[in-house]
């Protein structure tokens, strides 16, 4: 055997190490499997500390957070026609974060950065990323931030 073939399965072995450490990053927690939706509604009070607190974030901060829990999970936004609402969610799906793994954390809008920032309030501010679970066969959360 030559050095040229050393050399490419010392290669081949580098590159197949660097996919299965890709494949073991990209993977699913065993126990993220989906379990349903937090229901949590924001109270009055945080409503108007949710009005503070987003007056000065800029576009770069929103997007540095949906960046930031891209590395734990699924975030997700879309238009609901039928309700004329945003919807910003979060799924749980990988990494040690006290999060709660396999759920989904949502917000609704009337327009797609402040179902965004909602979801960031709820997620950061109200729960600190500590998701608490009291009921899990509820519907989607109804709050309207606006």
């Amino acid at each position: 055997m030559g050095n040229g073939d050393a050399r490419s399965d010392a290669r081949d072995d580098r590159r197949k190490a660097q996919k299965d450490r890709k494949d073991a990053a990209n993977s699913l927690d065993a126990s993220a499997q989906w379990r349903g939706f937090i229901d949590y509604k924001l109270s009055e009070e945080e409503k108007l500390r949710f009005e503070a607190w987003q007056e000065p974030i800029t576009a770069e901060e929103v997007f540095a957070y949906i960046e930031s829990v891209t590395q734990i999970g699924k975030v997700s936004v879309s238009y609901m026609g039928s309700q004329r609402t945003w919807l910003a969610s979060l799924t749980a799906q990988r990494g040690n974060s006290y999060r709660k793994l396999g759920y989904t954390l949502t917000a609704r809008a009337g327009n797609m950065v402040r179902a965004i920032l909602a979801l960031w309030f709820k997620d950061v501010v109200v729960a600190e990323r500590a998701w608490t679970i009291q009921k899990h066969d509820e519907p989607i959360d109804q709050t309207m931030v606006e």
